[in-house]
């Protein structure tokens, strides 16, 4: 079942739940300024869809609305770079769909990118908001190849699209590094979507989505018993979909993902031994998967993060398991060194093991990995300085540095970064203090 073929209610629904839209949706609730997000959509229809929801969505939050340029032919796709250049900055994000037969709109796409990389700086420049593309998955490659230097620029890129023929989501479609953001998100009313969901065939894994949900919810407002419930019920919906095909990749991340999902409850609720059981549980189906799919980065990067889980609740094999972590995190930035998220996690890797170091007082090495964590952090920062999550990253790694310089005696070196985070700290006060 193809997306655009579902009633609106239940392509609504699967939108809703999709790791890729909360993925954009987390942009608007941390970012500041003008950021390139790219927005791979599988039709027009869910193109629109994705451009009502987002407008709902900062309706519901007093944000200034999406300003929707319009294009209705491949000339006008074209012709986008000219008519930003003439455009008064709107207060709302800017939305250019370009949805399209790609024989039709291939042409007009490669010029757009060519003369967007052209002007890439006048661009930055001139808008403070997001300039969101919306196009096919295949626009991907002519960015990359046509306007890479625009296609740096801070960019986020999220696919939403479903299979022909399926009504699952695209394997590892969850999260990134299994970590969503579900402060904003209501779980009681996630838990009326997934009522309707209940007793439906074919529906298992869209209500185990959103019971996931509702879950994260529940345990970031602190209603642990009502997070542990429906958890489980979503695991055991996990379980129920392998026992009926085993060899489904996607069955068995699902799966996995259900246990890390309940082993960070079980550690919200001070049980690390049943978080590390669930953790364990969850590496004995990641680690099969990455060695049938070596390539695929984004399974890579979920194991990453749990052997980064697994190091904080064995303390006694955590160097094994955060330089697992480590090396498959600087794996994936080797391939895609543009990477802003990619490079983040590499640097919080070197900040995880010269704590590390330090704890097993081979000082020395810890200051090697912070220094690598600062010098990333330097580069996020330049390149992304409205960002204000590189700013409060850095400041704490150098405060890291500062410690540990002034447990060498270099005295007069940690009062430099000292100083340094605290630059950062009164800099980032500034930015957020409420008008009076």
């Amino acid at each position: 079942m193809n997306l655009q073929s579902t009633p609106d209610s239940e392509a609504r629904l699967t939108l809703l739940a999709h790791s890729e839209w909360l993925k954009l949706l987390r942009h608007f609730e941390l970012g500041e300024g003008f950021a390139l997000l790219v927005l791979l959509a599988g039709d027009s229809s869910l193109a629109r869809l994705c451009r009502t929801e987002l407008d709902l969505w900062l309706l519901a939050r007093d944000r200034p609305r999406v300003f929707a340029l319009p294009i209705e032919k491949p000339g006008d796709l074209e012709n986008v770079p000219e008519a930003l250049l003439a455009l008064a900055p709107p207060d709302g994000p800017i939305w250019i769909d370009g949805s399209g037969a790609r024989e039709l709109y291939e042409e007009a796409w490669t010029q757009c990118a060519m003369k967007l990389n052209r002007i890439r700086n006048t661009i930055m420049a001139q808008f403070s908001t997001p300039l969101i593309l919306a196009g096919p998955p295949w626009i991907r490659e002519i960015f990359r190849d046509t306007a890479p230097d625009f296609w740096s620029i801070r960019t986020l890129v999220s696919e939403i699209s479903i299979p022909r023929g399926s009504t699952l989501l695209p394997l590892m479609e969850r999260t990134a590094r299994d970590v969503e953001p579900a402060s904003g998100i209501d779980p009681d009313f996630t838990l009326e979507q997934a009522a309707r969901l209940r007793g439906r065939a074919g529906q298992e894994q869209q209500l185990s989505r959103l019971l996931d949900r509702a879950g994260q919810a529940f345990m970031e407002r602190g209603r642990f018993q009502e997070a542990e419930a429906v958890l489980r019920e979503a695991l055991d919906l996990d379980e129920q979909s392998v026992r009926r095909d085993a060899y489904s990749a996607n069955n068995l991340l699902n799966l996995s993902i259900s246990y890390v999902r309940l082993g960070d409850l079980m550690r919200r609720l001070n049980s690390d031994d049943e978080a590390r059981k669930l953790y364990q549980k969850a590496l004995e189906i990641r680690e099969p998967l990455i060695r049938e799919y070596p390539s695929r980065t984004d399974l890579l990067w979920r194991t990453a993060a749990l052997y980064d889980r697994m190091g904080e609740v064995v303390s006694d094999e955590a160097d094994q398991f955060y330089r697992k972590s480590l090396g498959i995190i600087e794996r994936l930035v080797q391939e895609e060194p543009a990477r802003a998220d990619y490079l983040r996690d590499l640097a919080v890797c070197y900040e995880k093991m010269g704590n590390l170091m330090t704890r097993s007082e081979a000082l020395e090495e810890a200051r090697q990995f912070y220094e690598k964590a600062i010098a990333i952090g330097e580069g996020l920062v330049n390149q992304n300085p409205s960002y204000t999550g590189y700013h409060r990253d850095l400041s704490e790694w150098y405060g890291r540095m500062g410690d540990l310089m002034d447990s060498l005696g270099a005295g007069d070196e940690a009062q430099q970064y000292y100083r340094k985070a605290l630059q950062i700290v009164e800099k980032l006060q500034q930015l957020t203090k409420v008008p009076q």
